[in-house]
């Protein structure tokens, strides 16, 4: 629906309409965490939920969310308005003091300021000074739980326990795309920011990124994907992800165990990985969502980081090249988490767009681009 999917700057757009579009978003976000993860009126899971939520109204925790069947975009649950007022028992309503629970002190407020995302020659993050030319719509992003804190989604898959990979004098990365998406939007330059200073191989047919999947050693930091996405029935399994490059062949969860499998003991082989494909998040029934990045984890993918529901081509790219000038530029500070963290921020404040929530972990939430020139002696 334009002009939602057509920008990825909503600033302009009319305020009212704006605010009930997050508003709907938020609401469904709270029901899906309230009504359905923590519903009930067990003693047991009031007191629970009562902590979680005196927990997740606080502001910049790292939050993992082990859960091995259920894949939800974490990032686009929220907080119920209520919550993020004075503490208070959700059985009897009295207020409760902040000192009773140390563990969780910090302000609460909803209007605690907003940071966007450090630049790619800073480590330290960027104080947001925009005005707040809409109270009540920061009110409604502030709801979200990817507003609020780092997140990942772990319990199918774990990173390898492994070394470090050894640092490389120029960041490894590749660019596996489609030539034909997004010709009219930012993806240009995300090419351009993943070739900046880096050693980049570029591949946009499936031969040639099985070729090098099947290699012993691939020493690659940074994977991006570029494409479009789509979920294939499964015989009486749930329909899987799978991508196309260029040549349009199917790439999935699959091709990456063939290929991988018998490299598992001695092969190298720990990028992170971007997932940007467009129009991944549609799918029917109980759709399998994680298995690509699942099966990429276990084989040796320290994280993978995606869209969660249908993108916009617009804003992925938007998205895309932010992440990347981020990582790319930031050091050992610019985390996966933070930086998912802050854009989620950064897109809510300056672009008033939501989109930002939609983008998620799934591990990967400490990993940074390890380089050379970052930990030599000066």
């Amino acid at each position: 629906m334009r002009p939602y999917s057509s920008a990825a700057d909503l600033s302009s757009e009319a305020k009212g309409e704006l605010r009930e579009v997050v508003d709907e978003l938020a609401r469904s976000g709270a029901s899906v965490l309230f009504d359905v993860l923590l519903a009930g009126e067990d003693e047991r899971v009031e007191l629970f939920r009562t902590y979680l939520v005196m927990a997740l109204a606080q502001e910049g925790l790292r939050v993992r969310f082990d859960a091995a069947e259920m894949h939800l975009p974490w990032p686009m649950l929220c907080l119920r308005p209520e919550h993020l007022s004075p503490f208070r028992d959700q059985t009897t309503g009295a207020e409760l003091e902040r000192d009773m629970f140390p563990q969780f002190r910090g302000t609460g407020s909803i209007r605690a300021p907003m940071q966007s995302g450090p630049n790619p020659q800073e480590t330290e993050p960027v104080r947001d000074t925009m005005v707040r030319k809409d109270p009540a719509l920061d009110d409604l992003f502030a709801l979200f739980l990817g507003h609020r804190h780092q997140i990942e989604h772990t319990g199918d898959a774990y990173p390898w326990v492994q070394s470090p990979p050894y640092p490389q004098q120029l960041p490894t990365v590749s660019l596996n795309h489609d030539t034909a998406v997004g010709k009219k939007t930012r993806a240009p330059e995300v090419a351009a920011a993943l070739a900046d200073g880096t050693s980049c191989t570029i591949r946009t047919t499936y031969r040639e990124l099985v070729r090098d999947l099947d290699a012993r050693d691939l020493h690659e930091q940074l994977m991006y994907f570029w494409c479009h996405g789509y979920f294939e029935p499964n015989g009486s399994e749930p329909a899987q992800l799978v991508i196309r490059l260029t040549d349009g062949m199917l790439f999935d969860g699959h091709t990456v165990r063939e290929r991988r499998a018998r490299h598992r003991r001695a092969g190298t082989f720990n990028p992170f990985v971007v997932l940007n494909a467009c129009h991944a998040g549609t799918a029917a029934g109980d759709a399998d969502r994680a298995f690509l990045g699942r099966v990429l984890i276990e084989h040796g993918a320290q994280g993978v980081l995606g869209p969660q529901i249908e993108m916009p081509q617009v804003f992925a790219a938007e998205y895309a090249l932010a992440f990347i000038q981020r990582y790319l530029g930031g050091g050992p500070t610019a985390t996966a988490g933070k930086i998912t963290h802050d854009l989620a921020q950064h897109f809510a404040s300056h672009y008033r767009n939501p989109l930002g929530f939609a983008y998620a972990l799934h591990c990967g939430m400490d990993t940074f681009l390890q380089s050379a020139k970052a930990i030599s002696p000066s």
